[in-house]
């Protein structure tokens, strides 16, 4: 029988309540630290810090080198941080604690990190978190359009089934099913995360923790991670900057487009909610570029099939235009 992977221990709890005995790292970025110095009278000596300001892999190595003692890692920041913290556990053999500052993606709920080699994101193994603390009043101190970047991930479900079943790979009418349900789950719960509401927050929290779960029990992340994602990953070579779920957002309304689908319950939770689906810098010249590379990038980094590897970008294609100035990017 098959191993599945369980999701990490969370508990939401003040992180004030901590009391740390042994010799902890801190793995963080400025911002997040600057975040946590607001509301933080935890006891912990941390030995070291590192400052996460990168996901290229031979960056990560070098950050992994420099960790010089303590005997765990903390991990406090957003998805950027988390990751890389946990490939860094993992390497060392160490307890990991997360403690999302943001929640942006669903970094503290898996066991694999994402990071840069050659243009692309590759997926490495890494370690879960042993614990997530999430922190309310911690959370609260952040832009709510940062917790509502963690949508995309969920979002992002409805453009991957139709890239599955495109594919024609093993696709499980089951798991479809259930993935649906719980794209449903965030769509019931729009006031709270229009709102942000901690009720809001955590309906964000459980969609993610039921998507990775949803995603161990059938062995990868085809049901949630499709063209949108390979938009993303392709983009990120023009521009360096930007929510990974605001990104992911845009992908899923220009891919659920050239797959020829109904953007229009999606796109409505987006705007009632607030979600950002046009990421600073954005242009249409960056988005066009794009979409002429993504036959051959999906190809040339084997990424899993999709709408994308049959599709040929046409200037005459006056939907993908007429949405690009609907929304305002020009």
């Amino acid at each position: 029988m098959k191993f599945v992977n369980s999701l990490p221990v969370m508990e939401w709890n003040s992180v004030n309540l901590i009391k740390e005995r042994r010799r902890p790292i801190l793995i963080t970025s400025p911002s997040a630290l600057k975040v946590l110095k607001k509301i933080a009278q935890a006891e912990i000596d941390f030995r070291q810090t590192l400052n996460v300001i990168g996901s290229e892999k031979n960056y990560v190595e070098r950050l992994l080198k420099s960790v010089t003692e303590g005997e765990l890692i903390y991990a406090i920041g957003g998805g950027a941080v988390v990751d890389v913290a946990r490939y860094i556990a993992a390497r060392l053999d160490k307890e990991i604690i997360c403690i999302p500052t943001i929640i942006s993606t669903d970094a503290f709920l898996v066991n694999s990190t994402g990071l840069r080699k050659n243009g692309c994101v590759k997926y490495y193994p890494s370690k879960a978190a042993n614990k997530v603390i999430l922190d309310w009043n911690l959370l609260r101190l952040a832009p709510l359009s940062f917790h509502l970047s963690g949508c995309g991930d969920i979002l992002s479900i409805s453009t991957a089934l139709f890239d599955w079943k495109y594919a024609n790979e093993n696709y499980s009418n089951a798991i479809a099913l259930m993935a649906k349900s719980i794209l449903g789950s965030l769509f019931e719960n729009k006031e709270q995360i229009k709102k942000g509401t901690k009720k809001g927050l955590e309906s964000i929290v459980a969609a993610l923790a039921m998507e990775v779960t949803l995603c161990n029990l059938y062995g990868n992340s085809r049901p949630e991670e499709g063209g949108e994602h390979c938009f993303t990953y392709c983009i990120e070579n023009k521009m360096k900057h930007f929510l990974h779920g605001e990104m992911v957002s845009l992908g899923v309304l220009i891919t659920a487009l050239i797959q020829n689908q109904d953007t229009s319950p999606i796109k409505e939770f987006m705007d009632y909610t607030g979600i950002n689906y046009c990421p600073k810098g954005i242009s249409r010249k960056i988005i066009i570029e794009t979409l002429k590379e993504l036959p051959g990038y999906v190809r040339k980094h084997n990424l899993p099939k999709g709408i994308y590897h049959d599709f040929r970008y046409n200037p005459v294609q006056s939907k993908i235009e007429n949405f690009l100035k609907e929304i305002g990017i020009t």
